[in-house]
């Protein structure tokens, strides 16, 4: 927050995002990655893989 000569209080708008995001913003290249997958996904251009529950957890690191 600033303050001009008259006194009037100026104030910044801000975005926040969680900081496990902040790669994605940070990385161009990252980003046109996912926007690739997004896209991909949803022509439905997408492999099956399979079940990855073998590899789950049960703690939650969110």
């Amino acid at each position: 927050m600033a303050r001009n000569i008259d006194g009037v209080l100026l104030l910044t708008p801000v975005v926040s995002i969680p900081e496990r995001e902040l790669i994605v913003w940070e990385n161009p290249a990252l980003a046109e990655r996912i926007r690739t997958g997004i896209t991909e996904a949803q022509a439905r251009r997408t492999v099956d893989l399979g079940d990855f529950t073998d590899y789950a957890t049960d703690t939650n690191e969110e």
